[in-house]
């Protein structure tokens, strides 16, 4: 069953509600050294709205890692327009849409689980890709922070590979 517009028969959006859902899961792993930002491969996802004012939830849902004292800051991107990004920033610091770090206690060991939601208006019926990028801010030696596995490669049950998800969410404006 459906509902639909009494002129056009094009289907009801009702303002708040959801009007279409995608969605990716990130199963292989990913590393990257980079202080540079560099994108995470899987993590990328396009959706087309069918109105202008809708508004997307991007939702993710990050497995990571890392060696002992890493840091990276995570941007979110709208094609090439970074969004949901820190403006007050100064000197050396880090601008990103989402930070994490690992401590020195074993760390390279560890698998940590992190999210970030942002609602963004991209008033655009155009297909519109989302995309997380990386970099790394510190750690000893390499700076090497992964995706989906801790940075240790043991063959032990206590190494736990996770999957990382990214759903896009088009909302009714």
């Amino acid at each position: 069953d459906t509902i639909n517009e009494k002129t056009t028969n094009n289907g009801v959006y009702i303002p708040g509600h959801p009007v279409q859902i995608v969605s990716t899961t990130k199963t292989d792993d990913f590393e990257t050294s980079s202080s540079s930002l560099v994108d995470i491969t899987g993590l990328s996802l396009s959706i087309t709205p069918k109105q202008t004012s809708s508004k997307v939830l991007i939702q993710l849902s990050l497995n990571w890692g890392g060696v002992n004292n890493i840091y990276a800051g995570i941007r979110l991107l709208r094609g090439a327009t970074v969004i949901s990004l820190n403006t007050s920033a100064t000197g050396n610091q880090t601008l990103a849409s989402l930070g994490v770090g690992g401590d020195n206690n074993n760390f390279q060991y560890k698998l940590e689980g992190t999210s970030l939601q942002f609602l963004d208006s991209p008033s655009t019926t155009s297909a519109t890709t989302y995309k997380f990028q990386v970099q790394t801010t510190g750690g000893p030696g390499t700076n090497l922070f992964n995706v989906n596995r801790p940075h240790a490669t043991d063959n032990a049950a206590y190494i736990v590979k996770g999957t990382s998800t990214m759903t896009l969410t088009e909302i009714a404006g």
